[in-house]
């Protein structure tokens, strides 16, 4: 649903909110919607939608199955997001020691930025003996309940940190209420270990450790995390306390390599 509390000046281009609502209402488990369920996922009025979907097909954002009548995101979206992922050099410089270390525990390594309320991959390795991947680049994470969240929130300026929980009690209260504490321990934790862990918030039997890179990039703080099977009889705790060491070598190494590439 479209949240209507979301700080509207007089700058605000309504219009342009509203196809941006279209395209976020598209998700991995219904990759096709209709006009109906886009004006119940968005808020919108019918001709409203009926409007934007035409446009957004036009633009080559949209694919419309005319016989199924359904829409879908089209490649044009990958064309938006790649300056991005492009002008991000750290994705060169860490994907080899990403790979190594996915290699080494099994698991998953990713990278990600926070965008609102959830945490996005940038980049994701995945070994491919290890258990079913469950993270993609562009797939969004909550920035509340996950490792690479509270690495996020521990790392963020004061400021920061507030601007983030305080958009989370507006427009989600009760998720802020069960997890805000978690800002926190965040804090401590990356003080004390400098790292943060968090069982799977898909998969009970993952255990995710995160840790921030020691520079903004572009003025972001970048997030990578490192995700494996947890092995039966160890504790979750004992699992991260194994993980988070090699995550935080990897990333001296990945800040090592950047150096000396700059040097």
């Amino acid at each position: 649903m479209r949240d209507a509390r979301i700080d509207k000046g007089n700058q605000f281009a309504a219009t342009l909110a509203n196809g941006i609502a279209i395209l976020r209402a598209f998700d991995p488990a219904i990759p096709e919607l209709g006009n109906g369920a886009l004006v119940e996922r968005t808020g919108l009025d019918p001709a409203t939608v009926s409007r934007l979907t035409f446009t957004l097909v036009q633009l080559g954002l949209l694919d419309h199955d005319r016989k199924r009548r359904t829409y879908r995101i089209a490649p044009g979206v990958l064309r938006i997001g790649y300056p991005l992922l492009a002008s991000m050099h750290i994705r060169q410089f860490a994907r080899p020691f990403m790979t190594g270390l996915a290699s080494a525990v099994r698991g998953t390594v990713g990278m990600g930025v926070r965008h609102q309320m959830e945490m996005v991959y940038v980049d994701a390795v995945v070994d491919h003996d290890g258990p079913n991947p469950m993270i993609d680049r562009g797939m969004p994470i909550p920035l509340m309940t996950s490792a690479m969240g509270s690495a996020w929130l521990g790392a963020a300026s004061t400021t920061e940190r507030e601007k983030a929980l305080n958009l989370q009690r507006v427009r989600m209260p009760a998720l802020h209420a069960k997890f805000a504490h978690q800002a926190t321990m965040a804090v401590r934790e990356l003080r004390e270990k400098g790292y943060c862990w968090r069982i799977g918030y898909r998969l009970r039997d993952r255990v995710n450790v995160a840790a921030p890179f020691h520079r903004r990039v572009d003025g972001e703080i970048v997030v990578f995390n490192c995700t494996v099977l947890a092995r039966a009889g160890i504790p979750f705790e004992d699992e991260a306390a194994r993980i988070g060491p090699q995550l935080l070598e990897m990333l001296r190494r990945v800040e090592s390599a950047e150096g000396g590439d700059q040097g």
